[in-house]
């Protein structure tokens, strides 16, 4: 039974079908230009118009309901992602956390204020006084890469709260890199110097 009011005996009138039309036209001609993604377009037309979801969208123009973002849940205590050859040296775990990179501080040594590497063994005992995020959260970013913030493109940002041992016995610790277009992880041996662009992540409150 056809339930829209605006379309009479089931069949759309010329004008109409012209307003879709160009509508349609107007979509294709943003995509071609890059405005609009190709497959957030498709993506938008099989949820809210295919899959009868309109009223959802709709509700949420008129003010009557609001989009709210969901933040993944983060157990800090599981054991986190552990690259083939690697074994887990230190874990620091600190409970179930709920995901808000506005609660990640990007710690920056005093040394590397000043444009000066600082040896990581150093960084490690001056980070003994913070709660610091490990590679748990550092793997649910990269599976929830749209929560990152573009300006972290800048830096490398380390979450040492995990630390990894080599085959060969050195410590490393992993990162959240921009390389090559993507978000991906990299690392470092501890025994080694953080420059000024090598970052730690801390939890915000504590600062």
């Amino acid at each position: 039974m056809n339930t829209d009011k605006t379309v009479k005996d089931g069949k759309l009138t010329d004008e109409q079908i012209g307003k879709i039309w160009r509508k349609a036209e107007e979509i294709m001609k943003r995509i071609n230009r890059g405005v609009v993604s190709y497959q957030d377009t498709l993506d938008v037309m099989q949820k809210i118009i295919i899959e009868g979801k309109s009223q959802d969208h709709l509700d949420v123009i008129k003010g009557s309901h609001q989009i709210r973002l969901i933040r993944p849940v983060v157990d800090t205590h599981n054991t986190p992602f552990i690259p083939p050859g690697w074994t887990i040296d230190a874990h620091r775990p600190f409970g179930r956390y709920e995901l808000d990179v506005s609660e990640i501080h990007i710690h920056v040594s005093i040394k590397q204020y000043n444009v000066l590497p600082i040896d990581g063994i150093e960084l490690l005992e001056e980070l003994a006084r913070n709660i610091v995020f490990n590679a748990n959260v550092l793997d649910c970013l990269l599976d929830h890469q749209e929560l990152i913030p573009d300006d972290w493109k800048r830096f490398r940002l380390f979450f040492w709260g995990t630390i990894y041992k080599l085959l060969d016995g050195r410590r490393v610790v992993r990162c959240l890199q921009w390389h090559n277009d993507n978000w991906n992880w990299g690392y470092q041996l501890i025994e080694s110097n953080f420059g000024s662009h090598s970052f730690a992540a801390t939890l915000a409150a504590q600062h």
